[in-house]
């Protein structure tokens, strides 16, 4: 049996290489894909000054790719959706999320 030690260079180089190369992704790259993005509060506070019952979160859609790959190394945890519907079903209004502290 042969064991082969790879030491992690100061800049992460090999290593880092190797595990991307053995990292599953929820998408392939050219894939569409969807994930919710926080309003700003001054963003939902206009819109709801004005009447409105705004969604909390945008829903925005993407093309997965290198940058995509490497925002998803930061968080994993970050919630994907395949389709528009999916995401949307998963957002929230203004006034649901008040009604919690009611």
């Amino acid at each position: 049996m042969l064991f082969v030690e790879i030491k992690k260079p100061p800049d992460g180089g090999v290593t880092d290489n190797l595990n991307k190369c053995f990292m599953e992704y929820p998408f392939n790259e050219g894939d569409t894909y969807y994930t919710l993005e926080g309003l700003s509060l001054k963003e939902i506070m206009l819109l709801n000054s004005n009447g409105e019952n705004p969604y909390i979160f945008r829903v925005v859609e993407s093309c997965w790719d290198d940058i995509s790959e490497e925002m998803h190394d930061e968080n994993p945890n970050e919630p994907y959706f395949k389709t528009r519907e999916e995401a949307e079903a998963r957002n929230i209004t203004f006034d649901e999320l008040t009604s919690h502290y009611d």
